[in-house]
């Protein structure tokens, strides 16, 4: 594929520029760039004017391997992904750039009812029962910039774009065409130790869903998925094309307070999302309709002085999501003509997360060690509505973590260790049915249902489950900066069988330049 070659000549040609290098000797990864810029976290480009240093970029390959689906079926039961990738901050006078390239190729195998890319998808989405292999290439392009205007005042812009295609090679075989461009313009204010920020947020996807038999001897059937473990059966035989489309349109507020060993940092993120379902654009037939809001809150909190650093940070999120099928009816040209919707289902989501984190530091980027640990909670409420019935699903877990991590100095070179642990449980009800108005018949629902799909999810949201991780990353500084990194996690259902247990490799190589 040209575009691949493309890819990989330009991250080779990335390695040849490690003479060039000047803040890598004492920039040891990516993530401590992240953690002295809060505003690169952010939702706001104007951030990179705030990078502690001029020049920074780095290239890497990867392989990781997942292992288990802990019991739902619609993820993969075995993983191989194949990742490379670039990404580059750059000050050249007082403009400040940043950079990103990137390609991932998914294998998965004995995945089934989910015939999507993503979770992006709320109303309806195509799937099948047939096991299968699937592939997967994703593409990745990122670039943005930000410059001062004035004593006070900083301009940025940051676009996005990616692109996904899959396939899976037995019947019913999906094709799937997936993109998604951003466009994040924003503006900035600094006086003395204070920092403000407003951005504005524009995301456009499409997915392109095309599922087909090509055997000559069984038609197996494709299955519109609903909430809570419902779906319809879609013609045998027929090809099937739908079409998603979604917008988003949003904003963010940021503030940042530096004072003394003190340093501050809030955003409040919202934004309205709207998808829409096609199976046939020239007669105009529609399948589904959403409308979404969320918002996210993020806070940090950090402490720092020459020999240790302290960060809280805390973050809330909520999400309300309404699904509707649309009322139409056929007319004589064959045409569909809408009369309106009707709400089918909702989900409204809240997370709330607190973490704490110190680093006993060597020098400003190199800790000597770090502790990281945290709690999480998170509520959820699916419905569907029949009327006069309506089906929920309330759900709830709550999950606490903790890694550490040693760093040891070698000549010329630094190795990190890492090992750290998971527990999370949850609860709720499976399905409860309750009558919106008292003395009417139970409807009919012209859905089936899968009762086991339905407990899968369930038990995969709710039941106790552990984990642990590990890696260990070496860092070479002569004669240039390279990194391998590899790394194991683990986890499980204590009730489940061992083969469902989820566990992931990974190694990773790379250039700091």
């Amino acid at each position: 594929m040209r575009s691949r070659e493309v890819l990989f000549g330009f991250l080779f040609s990335l390695s040849t520029m490690v003479s060039a290098q000047t803040d890598t000797l004492h920039i040891p990864s990516i993530r401590e760039i992240y953690k002295h810029n809060n505003w690169l976290a952010a939702n706001n480009p104007v951030g990179l004017s705030f990078n502690r240093f001029r020049s920074f970029s780095v290239a890497e390959a990867g392989y990781s391997y997942h292992n288990g689906n802990l019991g739902n079926v619609s993820i993969p039961a075995s993983t191989s992904i194949y990742s490379v990738y670039s990404e580059s901050f750059q000050t050249v006078n007082k403009v400040s750039l940043y950079g990103k390239i990137g390609y991932t190729q998914y294998q998965n195998g004995e995945q089934n009812w989910n015939g999507m890319t993503g979770d992006h998808w709320q109303a309806i989405n195509l799937c099948d029962s047939i096991s299968g292999k699937q592939r997967s290439e994703q593409y990745q392009l990122a670039a943005g910039f930000s410059l001062p205007v004035h004593q006070h005042w900083l301009l940025g812009a940051k676009a996005a774009y990616q692109v996904q295609l899959t396939a899976k090679d037995i019947d019913p075989r999906n094709k799937n065409q997936w993109m998604e461009w951003q466009f994040t313009p924003g503006m900035g204010y600094m006086y003395r130790d204070l920092q403000l920020g407003a951005s504005f947020l524009y995301t456009r996807r499409k997915e392109t869903v095309n599922y087909q038999n090509m055997g000559s001897h069984t038609a197996y059937p494709v299955l519109a998925a609903y909430p809570l473990g419902y779906f319809k059966t879609l013609s045998v035989g027929e090809n099937v094309n739908w079409y998603y489309i979604g917008r988003e349109v949003g904003g963010s507020l940021q503030l940042g307070f530096n004072r003394g060993p003190f340093k501050l940092f809030q955003e409040v993120d919202g934004s309205v999302i709207n998808q829409a379902i096609e199976s046939n654009r020239i007669q105009n037939r529609k399948e589904g309709e959403s409308n979404i809001w969320q918002i996210d809150y993020k806070g940090k909190l950090q402490r720092v002085s020459p020999l240790f650093r302290h960060e809280w940070v805390w973050q809330a999120t909520f999400g309300h999501v309404n699904n509707y099928d649309p009322l139409q009816h056929q007319t004589e040209s064959d045409t569909w003509q809408s009369d309106g919707k009707l709400l089918r289902s909702t989900r409204r989501t809240s997370r709330y997360a607190l973490t704490y984190e110190y680093d006993q530091l060597r020098d400003a980027w190199h800790p000597r060690f770090s502790i990281f640990s945290g709690i999480s909670y998170y509520q959820a409420e699916s419905a569907l509505l029949f009327y006069p019935a309506k089906f929920t699903q309330p759900i709830h877990r709550f999950t606490v973590h903790a890694t550490f991590v040693r760093n040891f100095l070698l000549p010329n070179a630094l190795l990190d260790l890492s090992l750290g642990g998971q527990y999370g449980k949850g609860g709720g009800s499976i399905l409860d049915e309750k009558q919106l108005q008292s003395g009417e018949n139970a409807p009919e629902i012209p859905l089936w249902q899968n009762r086991n799909r339905l407990q899968q999810v369930f038990d995969y949201e709710t039941m106790a489950r552990w984990g642990m991780n590990a890696s260990i990353t070496y860092t070479r500084s002569a004669p240039f900066s390279w990194f391998i990194r590899a790394g194991f996690n683990f986890e499980c259902i204590p009730q489940y069988a061992i083969r469902e247990n989820f566990q992931k490799i990974e190694v990773r190589i790379g250039l700091l330049f």
